[in-house]
């Protein structure tokens, strides 16, 4: 139990090793929703300390919605009703896309809200879950190349208590690192060069 604590650890650092610790000015943030009230806070502090104009909120009803599909209620809406209502940043600072039901559909009409706004985007702020944070900027790069879209981006992820003896932890490492080995193939995601192939063995078992 020991060493699958050890191991799950190192994969969990593996997985955060691209998020800027001291976050400089972008021209906005993207955010990936998931029913965690810690996105709303992330993504308030960083516009509350201007490190970015605008903020997109971009996430429907899927996978990690939890209570929230059972009363129909898009993320993107609850967090930027959070953002907005609790943190008192303006409506007019907030890009809202409450359609997505899949990560990739986040990338896609995430991209497509950017474009239509006319905001600036040559730099971005991604936010998302610590533990999926990776994954989500590989598979955006990926359908960014194919969208033509371009940014250059800082990862920030929230303040999740990230533990490797919780079981639900540990099984979302393991997944997010096996995506992150298996998805360049089928042209879901840009390949990691710096992969720790012990790790996804592991993973794999």
């Amino acid at each position: 139990m020991k060493a699958d604590k050890i191991v799950i650890s190192e994969i969990f650092s593996y997985l955060m090793a691209y998020e800027a610790q001291n976050p400089v000015k972008a021209d906005g943030i993207f955010m990936f929703c998931r029913t965690d009230k810690r996105l709303a806070i992330t993504m308030a502090s960083l516009l509350d300390a201007d490190l970015a104009g605008y903020g997109l909120i971009v996430g429907g009803i899927g996978k990690d919605s939890g209570v929230l599909a059972d009363i129909n209620l898009p993320e993107a809406l609850y967090l930027a009703s959070i953002i907005h209502w609790e943190y008192g940043i303006p409506d007019n600072r907030l890009l809202v896309e409450s359609t997505a039901s899949t990560g990739a559909e986040a990338s896609r009409r995430g991209i497509e809200t950017i474009r239509q706004s006319g905001r600036p985007h040559e730099r971005l702020i991604m936010v998302a879950h610590p533990t999926s944070l990776r994954r989500l900027w590989a598979m955006h790069l990926s359908i960014a190349g194919e969208l033509g879209f371009s940014a250059n981006y800082q990862l920030v992820s929230t303040a999740y208590p990230f533990d490797p003896e919780n079981p639900v932890d540990q099984r979302e490492a393991k997944a997010e690192l096996l995506r992150l080995a298996n998805w360049p193939a089928k042209g879901w995601a840009v390949p990691q060069r710096d992969l720790p192939e012990d790790l996804v063995s592991w993973a794999r078992k």
